[in-house]
């Protein structure tokens, strides 16, 4: 018996190697190259490579400031101390590496986000399996999934994000790979149970709030609007185990939110965690900057116009430039209206452009989501999805890495789209006329969304 199971072995290694090899290379390669393009050299000082590292430390001692030169110009000043508005997640990942690798401290950015990018891609994965098996086992072969991967690496912001290596940008994404792993568990928990799937759910959603409150918000929505669809189920009916459960469920949910909510009431003054901008170090003693934001409130909802015609007018686009021929508008062209209150504005391109693959593949999939198709388990993802992305349309600030919280949303969806599309009219073998405009679409996406990233100069 050991015999034949040793002899299997390499077989059984060719078999996976056949089915899931080209799905591995391609989420190694893109992560492989998406850490390339990151931003060599050493982060400065004053960018906060230590702030993780020095808030991990403080919450052992039971408080969340931080010493002032490990926050800098971004100190928010609360009763005499000084705090970051960038949540605990990526602090309390660090402690246990701290405590192995201690010479590490304060150079955890670059692998964390690597980390988070290949994290991501493979919750996007899932997300595109989860929607093909939606429509049978059969719907998507191998190298369908290809093309797939490599769009959400290149023809995202994701590129931008893991470009610059700064704290910023980890938050980011940090926030949104545990957000997209939210909503492939939720999707997994609607097709199969599974409790232990829906606690892994909870503990996502909880990583990504506090990592960045916007897309976090979502996670946790789309975790409350799953265990309130379980609590309604349970009243046509079910065993007294499953009942206990979906209760247990929905306490640690709650108990667990509650915690983090009232830290934030305690240190912040608020639920989101974001402490009021009268209150920030460059901001507090600058009258002009305080009245552009009705005495230092971040949240804008008037600037909802601007936002939209910057983030997704096609026009928002400089074409003509030398080669790569396309780049993003500086911050002298953003558009605003007569309504709009910023406090900054940063050099953007539109998303309608860049990520053109994605736009089309999220309004077939919201489409896709109507009554009467095999899509319903996806529902409660997208609309998380899309909470998390609302917020930053609503804020004083303008700026490219903003467009990362959209990601949840471009794969949710568009996971959807691309499987509704390669599955049409009810064939089981995508027709070449659908997988060629797909393949090429995503290409000029990649090479459009690139070519902006790389001619923007890295945020350091």
């Amino acid at each position: 018996m050991d015999q034949a199971r040793t002899t299997n072995a390499p077989d059984r290694v060719r078999a996976l190697l056949s089915r899931q090899g080209p799905t591995l290379a391609a989420l190694l390669l893109c992560t492989a190259l998406s850490a390339s393009v990151m931003g060599g050299g050493v982060v400065r000082p004053e960018l906060f490579n230590t702030y993780y590292d020095a808030l991990g430390e403080s919450m052992v001692h039971g408080h969340f400031d931080v010493p002032f030169e490990d926050i800098s110009y971004e100190a928010f000043y609360l009763d005499g101390k000084s705090y970051g508005y960038f949540g605990p997640t990526s602090a309390v990942i660090r402690l246990p590496l701290n405590l192995i690798f201690p010479s590490m401290r304060g150079h955890w950015t670059r692998p964390m986000m690597i980390a988070a990018c290949f994290m991501t891609l493979v919750g996007s994965l899932q997300l595109l399996r989860a929607a093909a098996a939606s429509r049978g086992a059969s719907a998507l072969g191998r190298w369908l999934e290809v093309p797939f991967i490599v769009c959400a690496a290149f023809a995202t912001p994701l590129v931008f994000i893991v470009r610059s290596p700064i704290l910023y940008h980890e938050a980011s994404a940090v926030a949104v790979a545990f957000a997209v792993w939210t909503y492939a568990f939720i999707v997994q928990h609607r097709r199969t149970g599974g409790f232990g799937v829906l606690f892994a759910a909870l503990v996502c959603a909880l990583a990504s709030w506090q990592a960045r409150g916007s897309v976090g918000a979502g996670a946790l929505l789309a975790l409350a609007l799953q265990i309130a669809s379980m609590l309604l189920a349970l009243l046509r009916g079910a065993s007294a185990r499953m009942v206990k459960q979906t209760v247990a469920l929905a306490v640690t949910a709650l108990l667990c939110v509650t915690v983090a909510a009232v830290k934030n009431v305690v240190v912040y003054g608020n639920l989101s965690g974001i402490p009021p901008l009268n209150r920030h170090m460059q901001i507090m003693a600058n009258p002009e900057r305080l009245a552009l934001t009705d005495g230092g409130h971040f949240f804008q909802p008037q600037n909802l116009r601007a936002t939209l015609y910057n983030y997704l007018s096609p026009s928002q686009i400089d074409i003509g430039a030398p080669f790569p021929y396309l780049r993003a508008i500086p911050d002298t062209a953003i558009r605003t209206f007569p309504e709009t209150k910023l406090d900054f504005q940063e050099s953007v391109a539109s998303m309608t452009v860049t990520s053109t693959f994605w736009c089309v593949l999220v309004v077939v999939g919201l489409f896709a989501l109507r009554p009467g198709t095999p899509f319903a388990t996806f529902r409660i993802p997208v609309v998380g999805a899309v909470a998390g992305a609302v917020p930053m349309l609503m804020v004083a600030c303008i700026t490219q890495r903003f467009l990362h919280d959209t990601y949840p949303l471009l794969v949710t969806a568009g996971a959807v789209g691309y499987a509704a599309i390669l599955s049409a009219r009810g064939g089981s073998t995508p027709g070449r006329f659908r997988v060629g405009w797909l393949v090429l679409l995503g290409a000029i996406s990649c090479a459009t969304n690139l070519a902006v990233v790389l001619t923007m100069p890295p945020q350091w």
